[in-house]
């Protein structure tokens, strides 16, 4: 029986650009994602994630675009499956903060590395279901304008 767990993610985006992770599970191997993790008591998905982005990453961030989506798969990690809800929100580092990118700090988190738009399907295709969530963020940026539409489609 599959663990609930309640989550916040983000696609962060600059310059036509993702900010991925690459995540090592001890037991699965190495994979990439964006940052995002369980929200905690009191919090709000918004405010997880935003603490998540700057907790895995060092970037302080803010809402670029709320596209009001939550997903729920199944995730293995570390051979524990958990059914995850996951809350999406678009964000963008903030223009005038001092940024302390880092990866490492956490024993999972291997490497940062800003990845184009247009690789988006390549480098999130070892989950489909999170894949399909990042798809589905970045087809609503374009209509909003914040991402180039010929990348995404």
């Amino acid at each position: 029986m599959p663990i609930p767990r309640l989550r916040a993610s983000v696609l962060c985006i600059q310059d036509n650009r993702i900010l991925a992770l690459r995540h090592s599970d001890p037991c699965a191997g190495d994979f990439w994602g964006v940052p995002g993790g369980a929200i905690e008591p009191g919090e709000s998905p918004l405010q997880a994630a935003i603490r998540e982005t700057d907790e895995e990453t060092g970037y302080l961030v803010e809402l670029s675009h709320d596209p009001q989506l939550a997903t729920e798969y199944d995730f293995v990690w570390k051979n524990q499956r958990y059914r995850c809800k996951t809350h999406w929100f678009a964000v963008h580092p903030l223009a005038d903060a001092e940024h302390k990118p880092r990866a490492g700090d956490e024993d999972y988190i291997t490497e940062l590395r800003w990845i184009a738009v247009a690789d988006w399907r390549m480098m999130f295709s070892h989950h489909p279901e999170i894949q399909q969530a990042i798809g589905d963020v970045l087809k609503a940026l374009a209509g909003l304008g914040l991402v180039a539409l010929d990348d995404i489609s």
